[in-house]
């Protein structure tokens, strides 16, 4: 019996769009020569096997002269009906991460520098846009397919300029469904990579795909194996391989998955049900318990539907030819055009609020350049790395004599307007809740107006209108405001806690800055801003205070880490300097210069970290309230949080963590074990730097979820303090 599907919603619903089997029946009687057509059904990882079956039929020289497949059938049916060998598809595809295929996400190193800043306020982005007088608007699928076209673009380009699949070395059909109409479609001109695409189309896993007109979703739900369709071409035999898994048993439906994917699989029972019986030679692939979400076991499924085809070595080998004819049909049925010119043409179409300039400046491929699927890649990254599409995607176009590259654009059908989320949650109790409200693309050079909102322990709000200058959003400027309430933990030299301060911050700021490519920034700016303070907890001679803040600042931050919550690779700096001017209407005179630094790397399961905290008053004379801090959770672990406080500070981190386990995409990324070892202190003057450090041991147990990172960590300090930490929503 085969295993029920339980992982992924995208795994889970190609599983779903594949049922079950009916009666074999005998082959039929066909013309001394005949026509041969190969269906493929829809079967998620499964079906893999169809490449073992074409390898045998290739192996028993048995000609096919039609293909029809759905779903990952068109995947397989599509490669090799446009030229390609078993042997180029088996390399490419045995090759192919598919865990990762099926994301829309870029590595985090290609996204433009303020789609990275994000990740360490807003933990979640659920894909939710809002519009002035339209209310929320929730994207029609979880993915674009990006990864997935991609990996079909650059494996279709040799049929560029073939418009009718009939023109193919093998004439194909893809199966997909019109969701409006609720009918099947077949797709049998027009661009290849595209209606694969389309066919594979998960409803509610991917965004349908819009082709003449019609919005399209995969085929399964409408005919899963097109057997009439292959012999209305003219096929004379017809040889189908059905990959599809049954329905759930009762014992099987025992959650809302189990039977959501039984609803699912009984759209397609009875059109493989009625199609089946029309086969001739049917080929059913014993998978035992492999599913449809075994991606990582495509040899063993080829192999399968090797073993399968040669189980019906008698049935297929009727239809054999000789060893000349075979020869002949193969040599006929390649094609191998010319493509190794230059590109003479480059084209953007799709978009209609980002203004064309703004894609441009990101594309640096130019008539005349080499025809290099590698280069083009890196352009399409660039552009979906703006974060203002929901799919970028590219193909080759003949136009007359000239071969040009087309990147089309999908923006973004909740947008141009954007919500984010995300909360902290520490060993304290004390939760923070953060939400962000982005309006994007207000003028022609990309202006976005960035609006935060805090509540819980920190209640406040913050609002950036920010400018590029240039279309490539090289150079901006950057207004802001914000307005912020707190309290603020004052501790004795003994770590006892002895007052808690409610501060309230006012601040207004003006950055000119320049992004340094997609990996930081460099600003440069002018603050001024109020903050007021009273005593909510402590000794009734403590005094209140209120001052007046402005000067300059220069802050300069580089961001080529992998991931925010628990980085494998890269690198993280933020330096900033903050000149405090009487002249400019400050309280107090005074320059702070902070350096927090920290590098990741990876070997097997094991990853490593160094970081490095600095803080200096550059010989001045730092207020209480502005003055540096240490203490908490990954600064000096067993202090309580902001504990230390001085002119100066230093700290220096030394550990690592074990990735235990790789956790579904649905779930979230990994759970880790790790330690850490810090020293360090903060000092009231420069001559003391170094003097008394301060060491703490700390280990963690981590779960990266799709909420964020979720910690557990116990850290000991040489002080004699220790603390237990659990916390959502720190990061690195």
């Amino acid at each position: 019996m085969r295993r029920v599907l339980r992982l992924h919603v995208i795994v889970f619903g190609l599983c779903a769009l594949a049922p079950a089997v009916g009666e074999r029946v005998s082959a039929q009687e066909a013309p001394a020569d005949p026509a041969i057509g190969l269906v493929l059904s829809g079967g998620g990882a499964k079906g893999f096997a169809h490449l073992g079956v074409l390898k045998v039929l290739e192996e028993y020289r048995v000609p096919v002269h039609y293909i029809a497949g759905t779903s990952m059938g068109s995947i397989m049916g599509g490669l090799y009906a446009s030229g390609l060998s078993t042997q180029e598809i088996e390399e490419t595809l045995g090759e192919v991460d598919w865990v990762s295929l099926f994301d829309d996400q870029l590595p985090r190193e290609e996204l433009d520098y303020n789609r990275k800043d994000d990740d360490f306020r807003y933990l979640f982005d659920l894909g939710v846009g809002f519009r002035v007088r339209g209310g929320i608007v929730i994207p029609t699928g979880l993915l674009a397919g990006i990864q997935v076209e991609g990996l079909l673009r650059e494996n279709t380009i040799h049929v560029t300029g073939v418009d009718d699949f009939d023109d193919f070395p093998i004439p194909f059909r893809a199966v997909a469904a019109d969701i409006e109409h609720g009918e099947s479609y077949v797709l049998e001109r027009g661009d290849l990579a595209r209606s694969i695409r389309a066919s594979m189309s998960i409803p509610g896993a991917f965004a349908p795909v819009e082709i003449d007109g019609r919005l399209l979703v995969d085929g399964g739900i409408t005919d899963n194996m097109p057997v009439d369709l292959i012999r209305s071409l003219g096929a004379d035999v017809v040889i189908a391989v059905d990959v599809s898994e049954p329905l759930r048993s009762r014992e099987q439906l025992e959650n809302v998955f189990g039977v959501v994917g039984q609803l699912t699989g009984m759209l397609t029972r009875l059109n493989v049900e009625a199609q089946i019986p029309r086969a001739d030679i049917l080929l059913d692939p014993e998978l035992g318990e492999l599913s449809g979400g075994d991606f990582t076991k495509f040899a063993e499924l080829v192999a399968i539907g090797e073993a399968e085809a040669r189980s019906h070595e008698a049935e297929l080998r009727r239809y054999s030819v000789s060893e000349a004819e075979y020869a002949a049909y193969r040599e006929r049925y390649r094609y191998r055009p010319d493509l190794q010119g230059r590109v003479d043409f480059v084209d953007v179409q799709g978009n209609e609020r980002v203004d064309r300039r703004m894609i441009d400046a990101r594309i640096r491929l130019e008539p005349g350049d080499p025809f290099d699927p590698a280069v083009i890649r890196e352009n399409v990254t660039r552009v979906y790395g703006m974060g203002a599409f929901r799919s970028v995607a590219w193909d080759v176009e003949r136009r007359g004599e000239e071969l040009g590259v087309v990147i089309r654009v999908v923006e973004k059908p909740e947008g141009p307007n954007y919500a984010k989320f995300g909360m902290v949650l520490d060993d304290a109790g004390t939760f923070d809740g953060r939400m962000n409200l982005t309006l994007t693309q207000l003028n022609r050079r990309g202006a976005e107006l960035r609006n935060d909102f805090q509540f819980g322990a920190i209640v406040g709000f913050a609002t950036e209108f920010y400018q590029p200058l240039d279309y490539a959003g090289t150079f901006f400027v950057a207004p802001s405001i914000a307005v912020r309430n707190e309290d603020q933990d004052v501790f004795d030299d003994d770590g006892d806690k002895v007052a808690v301060y409610e501060v309230d911050r006012r601040v207004g700021r003006f950055d000119v800055g320049y992004n340094i490519g997609r990996h930081g920034e460099l600003r440069l700016g002018v603050l001024r801003g109020k903050i007021d303070a009273h005593v909510g907890v402590g000794a009734a001679d403590l005094s209140d205070f209120d001052a007046t803040a402005a000067g300059f600042r220069v802050a300069l931050n580089l961001d080529r880490l992998d991931d925010s919550s628990f980085p494998e690779r890269g690198y993280l700096t933020w330096v900033s300097y903050f000149m405090s001017r009487e002249g400019m209407g400050a309280d107090d005179g005074y320059d702070k210069l902070t350096l927090n630094s920290a590098v990741f790397w990876t070997r097997n399961r094991w990853t490593w970290t160094t970081a490095l905290l600095m803080g200096s008053a550059l010989g001045s004379d730092i207020p209480a309230y502005d003055q540096h801090t240490l203490g908490g959770y990954l600064s000096l672990a067993g202090l309580q949080d902001d504990q230390l406080r001085g002119q100066y500070a230093g700290r220096a981190r030394l550990g690592g963590y074990y990735r235990l386990a790789t956790l579904p995409r649905f779930v979230g990324e990994g759970l880790f074990l790790g330690a850490f070892l810090e020293t360090g202190q903060a000092w009231d003057r420069s001559d003391e730097i170094f003097e008394d450090l301060i060491w703490s041991l700390s280990g963690f147990l981590g779960i990266d979820t799709f909420l964020g990172p979720f910690t557990m960590a116990y850290g000991v300090a040489s002080s004699g303090q220790d603390e237990f930490y659990v916390s959502l929503g720190r990061n690195f």
